[in-house]
């Protein structure tokens, strides 16, 4: 009998993303069939796979994964109870630089838009304390929130 090899993360998503791309950027709601999908019983959770990632401390190595996958999902989509986008997600789970200079590389249109508060993500950022990197990054982004 020979060993099973270990299974890591991000093996398990890339298997998943050979056998069907295109889920990353559906709701899981919508990928389940119908029957199976139940009500939500959490009010904060996420349907889109990189949202539930982020929320439950994913490793940039996944995160990278997902987001490359599927850029589109962090731009118009809000997602969870509270309407939050991948970058609000990431910002408010208190990721480190690394990732969230990751997410915005990875779609930078998404950094340009406003929450349903009208915050963008360098009024967040201040809001939460974030490292100076993370400001400074997003003022460059941003130079006319930052006059």
């Amino acid at each position: 009998m020979s060993p099973v090899p270990y299974c890591t993360m991000a093996t398990m998503i890339e298997s998943a993303l050979r056998v069907n791309s295109g889920a990353v950027r559906q709701p899981i709601t919508s990928i389940l069939e119908k029957g199976q999908a139940k009500k939500r019983e959490v009010q904060n959770l996420y349907s889109y796979p990189l949202n539930i990632a982020l929320s439950n401390g994913g490793s940039l190595e996944v995160l990278k994964m997902l987001a490359e996958a599927a850029p589109s999902v962090m731009l118009p989509e809000e997602d969870g109870a509270d309407g939050s986008r991948s970058l609000d997600i990431a910002m408010n789970s208190k990721y480190d630089w690394q990732v969230i200079n990751m997410l915005l590389h990875t779609n930078v249109e998404s950094s340009q838009v406003s929450d349903r508060r009208g915050s963008y993500l360098l009024h967040i950022a201040a809001n939460l304390g974030l490292s100076l990197d993370i400001v400074r990054t997003l003022c460059r982004l941003f130079p006319r929130l930052c006059k």
